[in-house]
């Protein structure tokens, strides 16, 4: 019975070893192919690539009771609740700012999560114009379930990777986030600037028609 015990960590261990060695070649092979890139113009498109190569990544096959959404959707009621200190739901509008969805596909899948048992939806008592949803307790089970999988996933994951490249790779990722974010700010206020004065424009034309 040992040795088989020993057998089967020895198989998982070369395994690991096996997916790590793949690991760095693939490590590797993406950084040759950087390399080779000329222009800027084809660096920008990889790294987009690059980042967005991620949401790819379908979490919900390896979750035995939610889908991707689904799990992205429930964490987002925990923390929000969370975030208020509420003991009865969150309001419907503020789950949807928090997962940067329309609201419309957060009341469908909140929908489908309800039709699980998962998830209750009621009626604000203290204002009847808001509509609240909370985790059930089969949906909390499910829920911790669905997080404990997905940590050892992780887990597993950066037990492959290198300290110091995942240190690196963190900064820049918060580097090109901060980049990016002003970049969007000053793109929004010049087109806020250009709007204002279109329409001051249009106002000035329309004062001076009628004043002939």
């Amino acid at each position: 019975m040992e040795n088989a015990k020993d057998k089967k960590e020895e198989q998982t261990k070369n395994a690991d070893t096996s997916a790590a060695r793949e690991m760095g070649c693939s490590c590797a092979g993406y950084m040759e192919r950087i390399k080779a890139i000329d222009s800027m113009e084809d660096m920008e498109q990889n790294v987009w690539e690059a980042l967005h190569m991620f949401r790819k990544l379908n979490i919900g096959s390896i979750l035995p009771h939610l889908n991707k959404g689904e799990f992205v959707l429930m964490n987002g009621i925990y923390h929000v609740q969370k975030k208020i200190s509420s003991e009865h739901g969150v309001k419907m509008s503020d789950l949807a700012e928090y997962t940067h969805a329309l609201p419309p596909a957060v009341s469908r899948s909140i929908k489908a999560l309800e039709e699980k048992g998962y998830v209750r939806r009621f009626v604000d008592q203290k204002d009847r114009r808001n509509t609240l949803v909370e985790i059930t307790k089969s949906g909390q089970e499910v829920l911790d379930e669905s997080n404990e999988i997905t940590n050892e996933f992780i887990r597993r994951v950066f037990e492959k990777t290198d300290k110091e490249e995942m240190a690196r790779l963190v900064s820049y990722i918060h580097q090109q986030y901060d980049l990016a974010k002003e970049e969007l700010e000053k793109i929004r206020q010049s087109q806020k600037k250009a709007a204002d004065k279109h329409t001051g424009a249009n106002h000035s034309a329309n004062v001076r028609f009628t004043d002939s």
